[in-house]
């Protein structure tokens, strides 16, 4: 009998012993609406994985985009295309389909790095994904070759949807602001940040990754500004942002930079922008990630409600 093939009584013994009665335990001491909504959908996720006849990780990803139909279309067809795969996937399917305790870095809304893997848990928040599925967008369309966003996906881990990002392997915070950004970096940047109306600029966030890119890491949707996404803002008001980075750039950049924004300034008018978190423009073609969002809002809230 392979690992994860179960018949008979067999496949009761083992679901009591490892989710039955951890679900239980979770149900008795849910003391608040994430812990009841979890418990809830783990009981629809359980039947699901349980009627295949194999246990596997490419059933078990389809009882995750299963699940995802439970909020609704376009949260399906999100779920279909950005769901885990690869390493993020097989780490939380040897947990949960194995069932082993979930570590809490991948469980709880702990965010952090998954020991021995190349993986890191981002939390609940969609915001992370669907930011930076916008930014690649931005990147693609603008022919950007030396700015890039780290690789985002959505998971389900015992009823709870989870964000979790690849590791970018490369140079952060000190040993980042070491080297000088050139001209044409700078170049790069001033498109990125006037189309997204990134904010958050500093060597925490951004990573000099091992193929000469500057890698952003962290796309939640404060980290464009607190806007709620109806102030009339342009693209000044995103591009001074890069003053972050002014003493980490190379001379020349330096007055590139000081040049645009002299320029810039200069106009009678300048383009009112909006920042990326409320920009469906730079939706991926085919899908609508405001629908997405919409969706997830309206079953979380009313799942709360029951």
């Amino acid at each position: 009998m392979g690992l994860f093939e179960y018949n008979g009584g067999y496949i009761m013994k083992i679901f009591k012993k490892l989710f039955l009665l951890p679900l239980l335990v979770v149900q008795l001491h849910a003391e608040n609406p994430v812990q009841r909504i979890a418990a809830r959908t783990f009981h629809k996720f359980k039947n699901r994985l349980g009627l295949t006849a194999r246990v596997d990780i490419p059933s078990f990803r389809k009882a995750i985009v299963q699940t995802a139909q439970d909020v609704g279309p376009a949260f399906t067809k999100f779920v279909q295309q950005y769901g885990i795969s690869g390493e993020a996937l097989e780490v939380v399917f040897h947990h949960t389909a194995a069932g082993k305790n979930l570590p809490s870095y991948i469980e709880n809304t702990y965010m952090g790095y998954i020991p021995d893997s190349n993986v890191y848990n981002k939390g609940a928040g969609l915001d992370r994904i669907i930011n930076a599925l916008r930014m690649k967008e931005v990147i693609k369309r603008h022919n950007l070759t030396l700015v890039d966003v780290a690789d985002k996906q959505i998971g389900w881990v015992k009823g709870q949807w989870r964000v979790f990002a690849k590791k970018v392997d490369g140079l952060i915070r000190q040993n980042a602001a070491q080297h000088k950004i050139s001209l044409e970096y700078v170049k790069e940047l001033i498109i990125f940040i006037t189309e997204t109306g990134y904010s958050d600029l500093h060597w925490g966030n951004w990573i000099w990754d091992t193929n000469g890119k500057l890698t952003c890491i962290d796309t939640e949707d404060r980290s464009f500004g607190w806007d709620n996404g109806h102030n009339k803002e342009t693209k000044l008001d995103f591009v001074t942002s890069l003053n972050f980075f002014y003493h980490d750039m190379t001379p020349e950049a330096q007055e590139y930079f000081n040049n645009y924004i002299r320029e810039l300034g200069q106009e009678e008018q300048v383009k009112t922008q909006t920042r990326l978190p409320y920009n469906s423009a730079y939706d991926p073609e085919g899908i609508n990630l405001e629908k997405v969002k919409a969706e997830y809002v309206q079953y979380t809230t009313a799942q709360v409600q029951q």
